[in-house]
């Protein structure tokens, strides 16, 4: 979510973090994951350029959990170009999941169990730019993305 004056937002789109691996890596069998388990693994990862919030956050969550990750391929974009190196065997990756992601061969989606975490999309406008056009096109959204909306986000 946005928290900025003047700014309202509307979540319309959750998603859960996981832990993507290459379905032959040793650690393919493990069911679930905290992040400090992927310590000393090569990941590969998007550029701070094209996501630095996700990148901050993420390179945040590792400190926590007592390691630096050692990022070998670093890829600007979509996550989901990531998707690919992973299941060559290039590294592991922690990213949202998204179910059309399960039909890409050679990869595994493991539940990130610590820290537990989400990324949200939504919609943002001006407070004061409010219109009937607007609010029916939020009426819109809200009926097509229902979505419990929280007061405070995720990893994101």
């Amino acid at each position: 979510p946005v928290h900025a004056d003047g700014l309202e937002h509307l979540v319309i789109w959750r998603l859960p973090f996981k832990v993507v691996l290459p379905a032959r890596h040793p650690l393919a069998k493990k069911r679930a994951f905290e992040l400090a388990d992927l310590r000393g693994e090569d990941f590969v990862f998007c550029t701070r350029e094209s996501h630095p919030g996700f990148y901050d956050q993420f390179f945040h969550q590792c400190a926590n959990a007592g390691f630096h990750p050692r990022v070998v391929v670093e890829v600007g974009g979509y996550p989901s170009n990531m998707l690919g190196l992973v299941s060559v065997g290039l590294g592991v990756s922690v990213l949202p999941h998204f179910e059309q992601a399960e039909r890409i061969r050679g990869i595994v989606w493991r539940p990130l169990v610590k820290p537990k975490a989400t990324i949200e999309f939504g919609l943002i406008w001006r407070r004061n730019r409010a219109s009937r056009v607007l609010e029916e096109f939020l009426a819109l959204a809200a009926r097509m993305f229902p979505i419990e909306q929280p007061d405070n986000g995720g990893l994101v």
